[in-house]
């Protein structure tokens, strides 16, 4: 499928796009601001894919997709289902990760500054040099996180965070 297809299939009140594979012959393809909203694409390919900003993913179910370094600042992940997707050094600078589930994610190396994740469940997820600098962590559940193993792993990896009943990755609840 092209990505004009799934736009044109999306307009047409098409949601379920779940295991697909973008074709983009060799070219670097983007999805900037494209509303997508509610799309089910878990287990699809899109790899080829590497800039979303301004994306509208929110209600979408991304399950399983692979975003390594992908560019999505300014996003809307919204109630979205991420768990198990594999963001390795993506950008998601400035986008709205409220009440997302991230559970069992790969967030290695990734940038997360200015972002709402208010209410996001972070369960299981991989968190090894991720940066979640400036960010809302208001009720958010890192139970279980992995690649936080000290406390100056902690300070790097939530600069200049605020916190609310957020549970942290040994259980504690951190309010600042």
């Amino acid at each position: 499928m092209t990505i004009d297809e799934l736009l044109e299939n999306y307009a047409a009140g098409k949601r379920d796009f779940r295991g697909i594979k973008f074709n983009t012959r060799g070219k670097i393809r983007s999805l900037e601001n494209v509303n997508l909203s509610g799309a089910d694409l878990k287990y699809s390919n899109l790899e080829s894919i590497t800039f979303f900003t301004k994306i509208d993913l929110s209600k979408s179910d991304l399950k399983g997709l692979i975003f390594e370094r992908s560019n999505f600042e300014g996003a809307n992940f919204s109630g979205a289902n991420l768990s198990y997707t594999d963001l390795w050094r993506s950008d998601f600078s400035d986008a709205n990760f409220s009440d997302a589930n991230l559970s069992g994610a790969n967030l290695h190396e990734t940038v997360m500054a200015c972002v709402n994740f208010s209410g996001a469940n972070f369960s299981g997820a991989y968190l090894k040099e991720a940066r979640f600098s400036h960010s809302n962590l208001a009720g958010c559940n890192f139970t279980y996180a992995k690649g936080i193993d000290s406390d100056v792993d902690i300070v790097k990896t939530f600069k200049s965070c605020s916190f609310q009943n957020t549970i942290m990755p040994d259980g504690s609840i951190r309010n600042s």
